[in-house]
């Protein structure tokens, strides 16, 4: 639910049953958990405006889910200590955090979230006045957006010659039922024929 609620934009209430949540798991020992839920628990402290506190559950998250083996939780808790430092005006970090954290994505193929953080780190350059930096990033996405239009027009192409292909072969077979059908009629045509002309013989 803690989920739901802050994909729709609910961070109030989100915030509130991930901290519950959290308590749970503490309560049952299992800190590791409670660590990754603190971590989504800091996605809606950074959309609250309390991203020092974020920090600190993110870096809580992060230390537990990396020796659990948890890389994708570890990432998306690092992409969010990226956020987290934008919002407290901790450019020359954030640029440290976001540079390692592009380069994770692209090690494990994470595409969607690697189109994010050159976004962010666009943005960033921008504001710390590194403009060579800021059109790196921007080209970089351009050409990862590109890339990922190509990929998605030819899957479209290939979906659509696949439909054509079962289309003509639902024809053909079409074709093929309505010549026996025609056979048939013709057989039937003739047998009939030929028993009046046995018939005729008889008379």
């Amino acid at each position: 639910e803690g989920h739901a609620r802050k994909t729709v934009g609910q961070f109030e209430q989100a915030a509130m049953l991930f901290k519950q949540a959290r308590e749970l798991f503490l309560r049952r020992g299992d800190a590791s958990f409670a660590s990754t839920i603190g971590a989504n628990l800091a996605g809606c402290y950074i959309e609250l405006g309390r991203a020092k506190e974020a920090l600190e559950l993110l870096h809580e998250g992060w230390t537990a889910e990396i020796p659990s083996g948890r890389l994708y939780s570890a990432f998306i808790s690092k992409l969010d200590t990226v956020h987290a430092l934008v919002k407290l005006g901790r450019f020359a970090q954030a640029q440290s955090e976001v540079v390692a954290t592009i380069a994770d994505a692209r090690s494990h193929g994470w595409n969607v979230k690697l189109a994010e953080l050159l976004a962010m780190q666009a943005q960033i350059a921008r504001t710390s006045g590194n403009l060579r930096l800021a059109l790196s990033a921007q080209d970089q996405l351009i050409q990862l957006q590109s890339h990922s239009r190509d990929q998605t027009h030819s899957t479209a192409m290939a979906e659509l010659e696949a439909r054509y292909a079962a289309r003509e072969r639902e024809l053909r077979i079409g074709e093929l039922e309505k010549e026996n059908r025609q056979r048939e009629l013709e057989l039937k045509t003739r047998r009939a024929a030929a028993a009046e002309d046995t018939v005729k013989i008889e008379r």
